[in-house]
């Protein structure tokens, strides 16, 4: 475990938004602003993934390559 890995980690917990979702629900009464508001939210927690799973994946492949 290293500083690398929990930086990883905590990409991967940006995909946790889905508790905004609920938020949203309570917070706007306008049907568009609830439909945008849950487009940026999906479409945050797919990049969240992303540069979780590619940063890790890097950081992964380079402990592979030291080791050997």
């Amino acid at each position: 475990m290293n500083w690398k890995s929990i930086i990883g980690v905590s990409f991967l917990a940006g995909i946790g938004f889905t508790m905004s979702i609920f938020i949203t629900l309570l917070a706007y009464s306008n049907a568009e602003y609830i439909t945008n508001s849950k487009i940026i939210i999906l479409l945050s927690s797919f990049v969240a993934g992303i540069l979780g799973f590619v940063f890790l994946s890097f950081i992964l492949r380079s402990k592979k390559i030291n080791s050997i």
